[in-house]
């Protein structure tokens, strides 16, 4: 703790010792909208007094209930309030992007001479995914998965390590060299992934890799007797047929119909950390665990794995609060200079110098003197910038749609069904349920409260 403060107040004082005052100018002050003030406290105030000292930032704290805000009370609360500068989630920056209540990065990038391309990707990619394909915010942080195994394990048994650009399809055929070889432990795995405890678990896993969904968010129209599927379906049973994918389930303390974990059940999930797992599917906090530790094996990273149809995109992505600049601001070329200062590489040398998160920046694992990072800027994202637009399938639909599809899969496993029967089953029984969640979720709508 004591070393890592040190290297905050280091990286602090060589942020403020190459930054210019603006003693001769006009006193800036900057109106700063943001969800979370104490995250801004907590994680950019420091930074800003550094660069800025001179400057009087102004915090608004975006409603809470802002996810559910129509266009025109997003205007309203705009023209209200007035922000120079925006720090929003994800969900809202689509929302405003669409609704053309941002101004364009790419304009203020070009006229600062801020080279993009030093940008992961990945993160310009995820940030551009908005109904008019531009740069209306960016993200100083992100975070994505990796394919991460255990040389130990591999070398011990004489199998070949991972690679970049495997598909689920490589990764399963991987671990099932692994759950095949009689010198494996009964408590190793080929491959582990926590909090995958059915069938059905890992084929939403890889089902989010391949772009494909069982259910349409807006409509509730299910898709699951589809080709797509149908791969995914006979993959997933084929690795559980031949002993390649064991599942595990945790148990963990329910009350008042929340489950807790304690610190035993948590352990159980990370059996790749613990030496027990030849393979694992993992996010970058995974790495640095690894690092800061010492798990006691020799491990190594691969891309995750990738889309089949598209293999430039392979994990999970999301970035942190987003920044942007709305078009009611009075000072946006202020509130660019604060944007350009919390993407420059002055930062970025500053953030990995107290190993922060992964940069936005791909020159991060040069910074860290670290290239097993590069994993991590090698894919373009699997996932796009979430719509904003609220789902309209019932929450009371899910549970016993999972247990429709828990129930086919097993019979599959049996030699009961064939994959087709099953699926075909699931969307006939399915659509069945769907329309009963909807009813019930219409009358319990119109029934007045309580």
């Amino acid at each position: 703790m004591i070393r890592r403060l040190c290297l905050f107040l280091l990286a602090v004082c060589l942020l403020s010792g190459c930054t210019k005052k603006s003693s001769n100018e006009e006193p800036v002050s900057l109106r700063i909208a943001t969800l979370d003030a104490y995250s801004f406290e907590s994680t950019y105030r420091d930074y800003f007094d550094a660069a800025f000292s001179d400057w009087d930032l102004i915090l608004i704290e975006i409603p809470e209930e802002s996810s559910s805000f129509s266009e025109s009370r997003w205007r309203d609360w705009l023209d209200t309030e007035k922000p120079d500068l925006l720090l929003m989630n994800v969900f809202d920056y689509r929302r405003l992007a669409d609704a053309d209540l941002l101004r364009d990065l790419e304009e203020f990038a070009w006229r600062s001479d801020m080279d993009l391309g030093r940008f992961n990707p990945a993160v310009l990619d995820y940030l551009k995914g908005n109904e008019q394909g531009r740069l209306f915010g960016l993200s100083p942080f992100f975070s994505t998965s990796a394919l991460y195994y255990n040389k130990d394990l591999f070398d011990r048994l004489g199998i070949p390590y991972p690679e970049d650009d495997m598909t689920w399809a490589d990764t399963l055929n991987l671990a099932g060299r692994f759950m095949n070889d009689s010198r494996l432990g009964d408590d190793e795995f080929g491959l582990h992934v926590k909090w995958v405890s059915t069938p059905f678990d890992l084929m939403n896993k890889i089902s989010y890799t391949e772009g494909v969904e069982y259910v349409n968010s807006q409509t509730g129209a299910l898709t699951i007797d589809t080709d797509g599927w149908r791969n995914i379906f006979g993959e997933v049973v084929d690795a559980y047929r031949n002993g390649t994918f064991r599942t595990q389930t945790v148990e963990g303390d329910t009350r008042d119909g929340t489950t807790y974990y304690g610190p035993e059940a948590l352990a159980q999930t990370e059996l790749f950390a613990q030496g027990l797992a030849a393979m694992t599917v993992d996010g970058d906090s995974l790495m640095r665990n690894l690092k800061a530790g010492e798990p006691g094996f020799r491990w190594g990273v691969a891309t995750g794995p990738i889309r089949a149809s598209d293999p430039s995109r392979a994990g999970w992505f999301g970035t942190g609060y987003v920044f942007a600049i709305p078009t009611v601001s009075s000072k946006p070329v202020r509130a660019w200079e604060s944007i350009a200062y919390l993407h420059s590489e002055r930062m970025g040398r500053a953030s990995v110098a107290i190993n922060g998160d992964l940069l936005a920046l791909q020159d991060d694992p040069a910074w860290r003197g670290d290239e097993d990072y590069r994993a991590f800027y090698r894919k373009l994202p699997e996932n796009e910038l979430p719509a904003y637009a609220e789902s309209k399938v019932p929450v009371s639909f899910f549970e016993p749609f999972n247990r429709l599809v828990d129930r086919r899969i097993d019979e599959v496993l049996q030699g009961k069904s064939t994959v087709e029967e099953a699926l075909a089953s699931i969307q006939r029984e399915g659509e069945e349920l769907m329309v009963k969640a909807k009813l019930e979720s219409e009358q319990t709508a119109a029934s007045p409260s309580q």
